[in-house]
């Protein structure tokens, strides 16, 4: 910030005004943001259990797949052992995991499940046991360990039933079938079924998406599910069946 100018070309744009204001509203962003994590994340400082969950709802986005994203949630990780808040090193060990495994660092993202995984259970926190269960999995078929990767969702199935969130039990669901979707979409295996089980599992997301109470989360998990569904039944020439599941993911 302290070498901050102003591009004489900006000035000249047609848009200037509206263009302008986006860039001072996107640098105040970005200062108060600054400050937010240069007066929490301050050595000395101990966070609070409500100032760790404040944070971390600020920092789960997409745009924090980069290095600069990891080094964020690893302290407040940090923060959270250091205030001996459980389910916020939960939350960000999780969320490392998935961040080291959406930018293919698979080792580094199974070396945060393996802390996760008894952590989460210890705590009797089974939403994130099933949700590291799923990361790992998608680590492994990603590895072309397919029989390793549905082993996996196979344990996660188990623990499902202990989630006691109906909603969150749902969404588990929904998740194990959709990684089990990948892995049979990715492997082909075996070669003469494996469309079989991408239907049977997508027609899972499917029918599990209609009880979700959430619009935004049901409307996206029935778009794609239904898809997923019928693009295999076109392969088989189910046609008449695949219609029925692209109809579906047309309204909404």
């Amino acid at each position: 910030l302290k070498h901050w100018h102003i591009n004489p070309l900006f000035l000249a744009h047609k848009k200037s005004g509206f263009t302008m204001i986006a860039f001072y509203k996107n640098r105040l962003l970005l200062i108060f943001f600054t400050f937010l994590f240069g007066s929490l994340f301050s050595q000395k400082k101990i966070l609070t259990e409500k100032q760790i969950d404040s944070v971390y709802i600020s920092i789960v986005t997409d745009k924090l797949f980069n290095d600069r994203g990891i080094t964020k949630v690893l302290e407040l990780y940090n923060k959270a052992k250091q205030a001996n808040y459980v389910n916020g090193q939960i939350k960000t060990l999780y969320r490392l995991a998935e961040l080291e495994s959406g930018l293919s660092n698979y080792t580094k993202s199974l070396d945060y499940i393996n802390i996760l995984k008894p952590l989460a259970l210890s705590n009797e926190n089974y939403e994130y046991y099933v949700n590291a269960l799923c990361i790992e999995s998608k680590n492994f078929y990603c590895d072309k360990n397919y029989t390793q990767s549905l082993k996996i969702l196979n344990q996660a199935k188990i623990y499902i039933p202990n989630i006691e969130n109906i909603e969150a039990k749902r969404k588990a669901k929904i998740d194990v079938n959709i990684y089990k979707y990948f892995t049979f979409q990715i492997s082909k295996i075996p070669e003469k079924s494996y469309r079989d089980s991408m239907i049977v599992t997508s027609k899972k997301v499917c029918a599990e998406s209609f009880l979700l109470k959430d619009k935004k989360i049901r409307a996206n998990r029935l778009l794609f599910s239904s898809t997923w569904a019928a693009q295999p039944l076109i392969d088989l020439d189910r046609l008449a069946e695949a219609n029925k599941y692209l109809k579906i993911g047309e309204s909404q």
